[in-house]
């Protein structure tokens, strides 16, 4: 790793993030190896170019393996940042959005999920609505169904059902899918799974767009 890769202020914020980390431990001598290890990777990973980097880039410059960064990322994640369960579900559901075969009735994909941050919160998400999640030939690979992205939407929504119907017809185009999700009598989760077992894939795909678009403009104040 070379040390041109950190800007002078980067350097600055690392020095006193170290110094901050020794002096809140009680005294010299209370943090370990692997505190020293957990504190520099979280510092490095939120700068250039290793924010960007995949499990693989980073297991390189590191000249430790895929495990090693895996556990790193999920410790630093747990001890110093604020894991949001809703972005990382958001973040699953737009890797959906590229996979149109995913939304043809009766269909299944294999999304890869690096990020053990991510993939925990999501395997969370699944079990909250009694669904076991599937993986591919490893534990970075996870299976979905349309009705898997039903559930993971109605998770991702978390309440905010009514406010994203008027937001949807305030914002989108679409009459079909205005008719539809507006019919009465009939709940938005039922109205989803209609979506994902009765071949109304293109609404559905349509409509998590719309739900990530939602839920973007919301996080930023819109």
């Amino acid at each position: 790793m070379k040390p041109e890769y950190l800007k002078k202020e980067e350097q600055i914020s690392f020095a006193n993030r170290i110094l901050k980390e020794v002096l809140e431990s009680g005294r010299f001598g209370c943090l370990s190896k692997s505190d020293y290890e957990l504190v520099i990777f979280d510092e490095l990973t939120k700068t250039d170019p290793f924010k960007s980097m995949s499990n693989y880039e980073l297991a390189n410059e590191f000249k430790v393996t895929e495990t090693k960064i895996k556990n790193l990322m999920l410790l630093s994640g747990l001890r110093y940042r604020k894991i949001d369960s809703k972005n990382c579900v958001g973040a699953v559901l737009r890797k959906a959005l590229e996979n149109d075969v995913l939304f043809e009735m009766g269909s299944e994909i294999s999304l890869p999920i690096e990020n053990p941050i991510e993939r925990r919160e999501i395997e969370n998400a699944l079990k909250k609505v009694g669904k076991t999640p599937e993986y591919g030939r490893n534990r970075e690979i996870l299976k979905f169904s349309p009705v898997d992205l039903v559930l993971l939407l109605e998770n991702y929504l978390g309440g905010e059902e009514d406010e994203f119907l008027k937001w949807c017809k305030r914002n989108h185009k679409n009459n079909e899918l205005i008719k539809k999700i507006s019919a009465k009598g009939i709940s938005l989760p039922d109205k989803l799974m209609g979506f994902a077992t009765k071949g109304g894939g293109e609404l559905l795909k349509i409509l998590i767009e719309a739900a990530v678009t939602f839920g973007f403009e919301k996080s930023v104040g819109h």
